[in-house]
């Protein structure tokens, strides 16, 4: 179940993988990791 609003919750709770999100959202997995990340509180965004 992967959504296109929360793609941490895809990572974390899900296991889904960052490319895998990335793929499933048509952007980069960079993109997902920083939003992961933001979402987490450890970037400097």
């Amino acid at each position: 179940m992967l959504t296109t609003l929360w793609p941490d919750h895809a990572h974390v709770k899900y296991g889904y993988t960052l490319k895998e999100i990335a793929d499933y959202l048509s952007i980069h997995y960079t993109t997902v990791s920083n939003i992961v990340k933001e979402v987490e509180g450890g970037a400097d965004i």
